[in-house]
């Protein structure tokens, strides 16, 4: 793969984009370690180590969304998407945190529905 773009997120982060126009969102220490630039070539071992590491990192964060409250499937995936995660880590993700019952909708919608059901309109 090669980069055809670096754009600034913020003063940490950078947009990584690729010549398919796939793209990710990497700290700045990670962009350096992986010596990504652009125009430069990214070998498979590379773009899966980057794989793991995004899908850890979204799945932390994902975990970490869910601590105070439930959330919709479409809403986590909404955040992360925002968040400059890749469709396919996004899916997979919450795939398997759905597997594991940590993500669950139809929870979600019951426990909306509870908590409004109680209030005045």
């Amino acid at each position: 793969m090669v980069v055809t773009g670096l754009l600034k997120v913020d003063n940490k982060r950078m947009k990584v984009t690729f010549d398919d126009e796939s793209s990710f969102v990497l700290y700045n220490s990670e962009v350096r370690k992986y010596g990504i630039s652009e125009e430069s070539e990214i070998d498979s071992d590379t773009v899966e180590q980057i794989g793991k590491l995004l899908t850890n990192r979204a799945r932390n964060r994902v975990l970490y969304m869910l601590g105070n409250s439930d959330k919709s499937s479409g809403d986590i995936a909404r955040k992360l998407v925002d968040l400059g995660y890749p469709e396919n880590i996004v899916r997979d993700v919450i795939g398997q945190l759905e597997s594991y019952g940590y993500i669950d909708d139809e929870r979600y919608v019951r426990n909306y529905i509870e908590s409004v059901s109680g209030r005045k309109s």
